[in-house]
């Protein structure tokens, strides 16, 4: 299995669940882990994976943490269903 293959399944074994940046060392490889986690954003994964970057104070010296989050597909189709319906409520009722 390749690097990037082992990345897709730890993310989909944890649907939206915010992993820590550091435990993605061990799954993708300390070399290029950002990258791979990029290619799976695009095709053939098409993966909608979401970063978030936090800092904090520990002993006078800033530490940043980064997590990331796969959100599986299923899930985002209802939203945008959703959100176009609203969209197209409202362009309704202003072109009356």
């Amino acid at each position: 299995m390749t690097l990037i293959a082992r990345l897709a399944a730890y993310f989909k074994a944890r649907p939206n669940e915010w992993v820590d940046a550091r435990a993605l060392l061990s799954v993708a490889g300390f070399g290029g882990w950002r990258t791979r986690v990029s290619d799976l954003r695009r095709r053939p994964y098409d993966m909608d994976i979401r970063n978030k970057v936090s800092t904090r104070l520990v002993n006078g010296v800033r530490i940043t943490d980064s997590h990331y989050q796969y959100v599986p597909a299923a899930q985002i189709a209802p939203i945008l269903r959703n959100s176009l319906t609203i969209a197209a409520s409202a362009s309704l009722s202003t072109s009356r």
